[in-house]
């Protein structure tokens, strides 16, 4: 299983020059988490990934058929979601303004990276991420970190950029 450190290597230069540039359009819901708080990641073909909340943490829900949750550090949350209105006493509705560079896992790209499928590697914040084909493999705007979106939530929650 790939570190981190070693998938970014790898994919940020397939990114850079055969990537698209993505927005994620739909709005999300949001809640401060407890720290320590864990969470598992489901999408729609199944367990994704898993992390545990630091201080300052949000658990983010996207609106998509899975509902999937997941975990993103305060400073990342701010810089990628402007707050719209309060859902409940507990959750925020927030639109996204983050965008990101991605590839689908086509079966050339797996050929290429000689990965057997479904493929494993360490997001950033330590767990395993499962990769499957179709799947696409996207990093924000400064190429720091590279995960993966199942290909259903993708494109219930990203679209081409426009702009």
């Amino acid at each position: 299983m790939l570190k981190q450190e070693e998938i970014v290597t790898i994919l940020i230069p397939i990114l850079k020059e055969r990537g698209t540039l993505f927005a994620k359009f739909s709005p999300i819901t949001a809640r401060k988490a407890a720290t320590d708080e864990f969470i598992q990641t489901f999408t729609s073909d199944g367990l994704e990934t898993e992390n545990k909340a630091n201080e300052g943490d949000f658990i983010v829900k996207n609106q998509t058929k899975a509902g999937e949750l997941y975990i993103i550090g305060a400073e990342k949350f701010n810089s990628r979601y402007e707050y719209l209105e309060a859902e409940d006493e507990t959750w925020g509705k927030y639109q996204p303004t983050g965008k990101a560079w991605g590839i689908e896992v086509t079966p050339e790209l797996i050929d290429e990276l000689n990965w057997t499928m479904p493929y494993y590697f360490t997001a950033s914040w330590g767990s395993a991420m499962v990769v499957k084909t179709n799947d696409y493999l996207v990093c924000p705007l400064d190429f720091g970190s590279v995960y993966r979106i199942a290909r259903q939530e993708f494109f219930e929650t990203y679209q081409e950029d426009q702009s």
